[in-house]
């Protein structure tokens, strides 16, 4: 239990740690080769700079470095990049941008920002991520730079540039943090608090279940329309415009690939592609690890075991999965993991998982708990299928043929970029290396050193290099090799080993040079100055869809700038409305590439709206442009947003104003003439009953906790006082944590101030109200505390430096006196969300 509060607390207070990603986890490299997002745009008139800092402006091209550096350096510490394209996780990003801004400037004030490039190589060297048993493994390194990199839209130079950076930042960090003491006393009281337990049974009263008794007449809610009409109903200035659409993605270079073409590959690959057996697998999982203590997995599997006789009592697999499965990814689709392949599942939960899952008939669930890696199963086997229809591989198949088209064009690609692009000395060379460790004493390495210098004699003598490194070489990655390293350019290898390499000539021994892995003797065997296609090839195809994509963008850019001056230029003589007809008549009468220009006439809307009604693509900055439009000043220049440009003409404009209570029926009802009530008065109406709901749920809670209270200073026990009243234990929980989920915080603040055995008055909450019985606390076994103790100071003091790293950072924005331009602010906005709702469906009486 320890072991896994202490990854709760790793988990909570690590660093970079986001409140929104729900778990860091490490996928392997292959499946992190692909393109996760462009980069933010700006739309036309933002400003170069993003804002201001110490005084100077804060360039837009370098704030977007920063952003990119920023998510580099999460993949290097977690293993994979934020989504640049997610709202929070852009403004994460953002964020970190202009602290990685501020602390360079810092660094520079303070005279610690020179960094060599020995250091730079070195941190390179020590990344976790670029290592295999604790050692650089040049593979790895080679697949993220050719792979890797260029799916970012980053270089090499541009990873040397990141890491140089955040050596400074470092720096200035560690001269933070380094004043940061903690005594042996906090430790240990912070240690009680973080693990002392607790468990509360806990009442929650929900607003949407007294819905159904509140009843409110028409004069109530016209009332309450009233009184609210200008805080909550009045309507805002709203215009409605015309806009044409360049989407650059039709100006990229499409291959004309075709059903007949798509369904003869599948005919033709069908039994080596999409042949394998699939099962459709539906499963709760009760998660268990090396880390759990035989009592612990004893536990987890009864809990398993009786879940099993719910859902076979029951038969309703998929419900108990949605409320009690750890498996995150399925749970929310009551356990379905989908088709799947047999060679898949066995992979992802080995032999007994599949083994189990092809026993069980069509429908069924099976008889007794299944263990695989992750824990413990509960299955049905919902269907099976011997091979993928057509229908759900069709675009994999497209993306497949394109892949191929790409890679033939790659080749022409190739040929006329080499030498721009693709040119770079590299020398391939072999080497034997024996190593030293950080302790060995000056006499161990002299000994090293001259047996290495014997094995070099020999080398010379008779020319059997190979043997040699396949016998000495402690070098483990290429040993077996005869110490082949391959081709390498400059900045690959440590700068004593790489000087030595580039210095010899074809053929030649070096002396023994010594580098932080130990010494070396190396013979270069080639060098070329071009690097072959087949090494490159997948930078190549990156380059070349990349090339493509800046130039689809361009060409959509200059056909939305080229029509913008032509109604600028045709409509200027024309006053008033008349212009939004004469647009209408230009677009037809204007050509772009691939399709016509057709007009789109968006609904009304707001600057603050994030999307424009009929209008296609990222609109919120089409929302601001098109606010500022009206009939003196019509027309907007190019509105950029990603892949789309626009050009707006301004069409109509409604005032604000209040809204009626009553309006006449729409068209087409049983009584066109009725009044009825109209948009605003049903929000009024729904907003009432909320609130009255509201109010009937604290008054439940209130009355509940007067009848348990009492029956409690009676001397009854808690479940005797509780009675029928909805009561459910939540833990238990680490004081310091709580215990997650909705009202979390509410009850572990509750639970912390308040004394085992006692009921705490009604709490509210936005939904409604608590009542929380606290029933017991509980000290953590001293004999725990000594067992690991070292680890927890350790992982306590990183905490509290982490703290003062935040308040420093704090300071450091109120010293840089950071402004942000107003076009840039979405960029740092909270992101609302949208999701809360108090009724658990959307029938309910709560979001209708």
């Amino acid at each position: 239990m320890i072991i896994s509060a202490i990854n709760r607390f790793c988990a909570r207070h690590g660093r970079l740690t986001y409140t929104f990603i729900g778990v860091a986890i490490i996928i392997p490299f292959v499946f992190l080769y692909g393109d996760f997002g462009g980069t933010l745009g700006s739309g036309s008139g933002q400003a170069v700079h993003i804002g201001e800092m110490y005084g100077e402006p804060i360039n837009r091209v370098q704030f977007f470095k920063h952003m990119d550096a920023a998510n580099l350096t999460f993949f290097l510490d977690y293993g994979q990049p934020l989504d640049r394209n997610n709202e929070k996780h852009a403004r994460v990003l953002a964020e970190q941008a202009l602290q990685r801004l501020r602390a360079i400037q810092e660094a520079k004030s303070q005279g610690i920002d020179h960094i060599s490039s020995d250091e730079v190589q070195d941190k390179i060297l020590s990344i976790p991520l670029f290592q295999t048993n604790n050692k650089f493994d040049r593979n790895k390194f080679n697949a993220f730079k050719t792979r890797f990199l260029p799916a970012q839209g980053l270089t090499a130079k541009d990873f040397d540039r990141i890491i140089h950076d955040n050596i400074i930042v470092e720096r200035i960090e560690k001269r933070v943090t380094n004043g940061v003491v903690v005594s042996e006393a906090e430790s240990r009281a912070a240690y009680l608090e973080y693990f002392s337990q607790c468990t509360v049974q806990v009442a929650d009263f929900l607003s949407y279940k007294y819905l159904a008794d509140v009843v409110v007449t028409e004069d109530e809610v016209e009332a309450y329309f009233n009184e609210h009409l200008e805080e909550k109903y009045r309507v805002p200035v709203q215009n409605k415009v015309q806009a044409v659409v360049f989407n650059s993605d039709d100006y990229e270079v499409k291959y004309d690939i075709g059903d007949d073409e798509l369904r003869a590959y599948y005919d033709e690959n069908r039994d080596r592609e999409f042949g394998k057996a699939q099962l459709q697998i539906r499963h709760i999982l009760i998660r268990s690890g090396p880390e759990d203590t035989e009592d612990a997995r004893v536990e987890k599997r009864e809990r398993a075991a009786a879940l099993l006789d719910t859902v076979r009592s029951t038969g309703d697999i998929e419900t108990v999965a949605r409320t009690e499965s750890e498996d995150t990814f399925s749970a929310p689709q009551g356990g379905d993991l989908g088709f799947m392949n047999v060679d898949t599942l066995r992979a992802r939960y080995g032999d007994a998982f599949v083994t189990a899952a092809e026993a069980i008939g069509a429908g069924e669930i099976n008889s007794d708990i299944v263990e695989s890696r992750m824990g413990f199963h509960i299955l049905q086997n919902v269907d099976q299928r011997d091979s993928v229809p057509f229908e759900e591989v069709r675009d994999q198949i497209e993306r497949t043929l394109t892949r191929q088209r790409d890679e033939a064009e790659s080749v022409t690609y190739y040929e006329e970029n080499k030498d721009a692009k693709y040119a770079k000395e590299e020398v391939h060379a072999r080497h034997i290396l024996l190593k030293i460790a950080p302790d060995d004493s000056e006499e161990v390495k002299n000994e090293k050193k001259a047996k290495l210098e014997t094995i070099l004699a020999e080398a010379r003598e008779k020319d059997n290099f190979i043997e040699l490194a396949k016998t000495h070489s402690e070098d483990d990655s290429n040993a077996a090799k005869g110490g082949d390293l391959g081709f390498f350019g400059r900045g690959r290898m440590v700068k004593p080993f790489e000087d030595a390499a580039y210095a010899m000539e074809i053929g030649e021994f070096s002396d023994v040079v010594e580098t932080n892995f130990g010494f070396h003797i190396i013979q270069k065997i080639a060098t070329r100055n071009e690097q072959p296609y087949a090494d490159v090839k997948n930078t190549v195809i990156s380059d070349m869809r990349r090339e493509r994509k800046e130039q689809a963008k361009e060409a959509a850019s200059r056909d939305a700038t080229n029509f913008a001056v032509r109604a600028f230029t045709e409509l200027r003589e024309i006053a008033g409305k008349q212009k939004a007809a004469a647009f209408a008549a230009l677009c037809r009468r204007y050509k772009k590439a691939r399709s016509p220009l057709t007009p789109l006439e968006s609904g009304y809307f707001t600057a603050d709206d994030y999307n424009v009604a009929d209008i296609p693509g990222y609109t919120g900055n089409l929302a601001k442009e098109g606010m500022k439009l009206n009939a003196e000043n019509p027309l907007s220049e190019v509105i950029e947003s990603g892949q789309y440009y626009y050009v707006a003409c301004w069409q109509s404009s409604r005032d604000s104003y209040l809204p009626a209570f009553r309006e006449k029926a729409a068209p087409g009802a049983a009584n066109p003439d009725a009044m009825v009530l109209s948009r605003h008065a049903k929000l009024a109406e729904r907003d009432l009953k909320n609130e009255r709901a509201l109010r009937l749920a604290r008054d439940a809670a209130q009355s509940v906790y007067d009848e348990v209270k009492a029956a409690l200073d009676s001397g009854a026990a808690f479940t005797e006082a509780a009675g029928d009243h909805p009561f459910a234990a939540q833990g238990p929980f680490a004081l310091n944590q709580g215990p997650g989920g909705n009202n979390g915080d509410v009850i572990q603040s509750v639970a912390r101030e308040t004394p085992g055995g006692t009921l705490a008055a009604p709490m509210e909450t936005t939904t409604g109200a608590l009542l929380i019985y606290v029933d017991s606390h509980s000290l953590p076994n001293p004999q725990e505390f000594a067992e690991i103790e070292s680890f927890w100071n350790v992982q306590y003091r990183q905490q509290k430096q982490q703290l003062h790293l935040d308040d420093y950072y704090k300071e450091l924005e109120k010293k840089s006196e950071t402004t942000i331009a107003d076009d840039w602010q979405y960029m740092f906005e909270e992101v609302a969300d949208t999701a809360a709702a108090t009724a658990p469906n959307e029938g309910s009486a709560a979001t209708n």
